[in-house]
């Protein structure tokens, strides 16, 4: 088992019987001595039954990998961190829904801090934990309406693109503790949207809904806008129809990719700090 999954096990409690975790060779087990083992990857699935989405499979998963390294998402990453990581060390960061754990990993690098990320799918955790080659994070399978974790547990809450439960996540903040919430702002992929319009159930897109009900669960919130736009070719356009989940039911062969040649990444995040 690595040394940073070995060391997080107490923050962990067993999903069956709620009890803490401790570290075994390579598993976690709790005092009731129900086990999760570790794979081979280095990453432990807190999820018995998982359900997956035809939108979110391991190749859905590679592509989207190799958008976000190729570095179109980077003023992004940069914003979380600033806004984030703190000059006190030793916190607990918790990447909810992190997909193949872009963020995860290179917020690991930048700072000596504690890293876990979760994932609903096998298959991006599988991918995400295979690419972190120096084992920085602490990965695992988990559900985000019942978060396999301790209360006050977590110093920071990274929810980017993703669902959210707030519930859980009040839960499991330690008091003083802060959320930051990635939303796709109205000019994101605005290119392909245009290009598409035809077929789109939603022609104007905003993000309205998801910010007021963000703002319920945490009022005095701040935001912040990021945007930018990068040349791209058909292929990398193509990429990005398809990790885009207001394309998944777009029929990528009636688009003229001819006419699009840059793409604009746009988002407002949001910034609370919690207060039980």
């Amino acid at each position: 088992m690595s040394e940073k999954l070995h060391a997080t096990a107490t923050l962990f409690i067993c999903p069956i019987c709620q009890e803490t975790f401790s570290a075994q060779e390579k598993r976690f087990v709790c005092p009731q001595e129900h086990s999760f083992d570790m794979a081979k990857q280095g990453y432990i699935n807190l999820l018995r039954n998982a359900k997956k989405d035809k939108h979110y499979d391991k190749r859905s998963f590679e592509e989207r990998h190799q958008i976000l390294e190729s570095g179109f998402y980077d003023h992004i990453l940069e914003a979380v961190a600033q806004l984030g990581l703190s000059e006190t060390k030793n916190q607990v960061i918790l990447d909810v829904a992190c997909g193949e754990g872009y963020y995860a990993r290179q917020l690991a690098q930048m700072d000596k801090n504690t890293v876990l990320a979760f994932d609903l799918s096998k298959d991006s955790i599988t991918l995400a934990a295979k690419k972190d080659k120096d084992k920085d994070v602490a990965w695992f399978v988990g559900d985000l309406a019942k978060l396999p974790l301790a209360d006050h547990s977590v110093d920071l809450i990274l929810d980017i693109f993703s669902p959210a439960n707030y519930q859980e996540f009040k839960r499991v903040l330690k008091p003083g503790g802060k959320i930051i919430k990635v939303v796709t702002a109205s000019q994101h992929v605005t290119e392909l949207r245009q290009a598409a319009l035809e077929q789109l159930q939603t022609k104007n897109y905003s993000n309205a809904k998801i910010i007021s009900h963000f703002s319920q669960a945490f009022p005095h919130y701040r935001s912040n806008h990021v945007s930018q736009s990068f040349p791209a070719t058909i292929d990398i356009l193509k990429s990005f129809a398809q990790m885009t989940p207001l394309f998944f039911h777009v029929n990528l062969e009636k688009i003229d990719w001819k006419n699009i040649d840059q793409i604009t990444i746009a988002a407002d995040i949001l910034v609370a700090d919690y207060h039980d």
